[in-house]
Parts: C-alpha cells; sequence; structure tokens
C-alpha cells in the first residue's frame, strides 16, 4: 500500500512542478481554453435547466390527464389487478351456480392476492426509490434533475481549475 501512495505522491510532485514551468504565453492560451469550457459548461447547464423545466411541465399535464407515462409500472399492474378484480365479481354474478362460477371464484381468489402482493411491492419499491416504482416521466425529471447537478458540479471545477491557472 505504501509503494502506491509513493508513486501517486511523486506522481502529483511531477505534475505540480510541469504545471509551473509553464511559459507565461501558455498560461494565457489555457485561461482562454478554461474560460471557453466553462462557457461551454454554463451553455450546457442552461440546455439542462430547460429540459427539467419542460418535462416537469409534461409530468404534470400528463398525472393530469391520466396518461400512461405517468403512471408508473408497478402502479399499472395495481390498475389492471383492480380491473380484472371488478371484471371478474361481474362474471361471478351472471354466472349460474356450477363450476363456471366455481371456477371464476377461485380465479377471483388468486386475483386479489396478486392485487395484494403488487400493493405491497408498489409500496416498498416507492419506498426504496426503485425506477419501477416511477414513472417514465418522473424518470426523465430525475434524470433531468441529475443532469442539471453534473453540470453545477463541473463548472464549480471549471471554476476552481481557471482560477488557479489565473493565479499563476
Amino acid at each position: 500500500m505504501k509503494p502506491i501512495r509513493t508513486i501517486l505522491s511523486s506522481l502529483i510532485l511531477l505534475l505540480s512542478a510541469a504545471a509551473f514551468a509553464q511559459a507565461p504565453a501558455q498560461n494565457g492560451a489555457a485561461i482562454d481554453n478554461q474560460k471557453a469550457q466553462l462557457k461551454s459548461d454554463a451553455s450546457g447547464l442552461s440546455a439542462a435547466k430547460e429540459q427539467l423545466k419542460d418535462d416537469k411541465a409534461t409530468l404534470k399535464a400528463n398525472t393530469k390527464a391520466g396518461v400512461s407515462t405517468a403512471e408508473s409500472a408497478d402502479a399499472k399492474d395495481v390498475r389492471q389487478d383492480k380491473r380484472s378484480i371488478k371484471g371478474m365479481k361481474k362474471d361471478i354474478s351472471s354466472d349460474a351456480s356450477g363450476m363456471q362460477k366455481d371456477a371464476d371464484k377461485a380465479a377471483l381468489k388468486v386475483s386479489k392476492k396478486k392485487l395484494k402482493a403488487d400493493k405491497k411491492k408498489l409500496k416498498k419499491n416507492r419506498k426504496a426509490g426503485v425506477m419501477s416504482a416511477e414513472s417514465k416521466d418522473s424518470q426523465a425529471v430525475f434524470k433531468d434533475k441529475q443532469a442539471v447537478k453534473a453540470e453545477v458540479k463541473t463548472i464549480k471545477a471549471d471554476k476552481a481549475e481557471l482560477k488557479a491557472t489565473e493565479s499563476k
């Protein structure tokens, strides 16, 4: 472990010595490049924020309209289970007594167990932050937020690098 630290320390010293050895003209070019990179990252942040804004609006509109992209896969399973149970209850009420009614009652019992399991899964996944508990629209908003965070982090690093170069 110590040899690796020694090697890394030596490498860092060599790199910092090389950075100090740069001519002032090279520093000026480096500063210009860093400023251009900072400007590029700032425009990337702007685009990421705009995309986040658009995706939030889409999520809100789709949720209000009941569009399927605003529904998670787990929630969709629960909704389908409920519809299935509702349909089976209608079938059972219209069935004459006999084997078909008994079979429908057995299927209803299985469907109720599946609904219970799917509700439990949805609750567990929401609590754990699993993506299957998130709608496609929510996932897009989440990814946009991550992109904004990454751009902000990159800009901070660019500013620090620019400041360090300018102080040389």
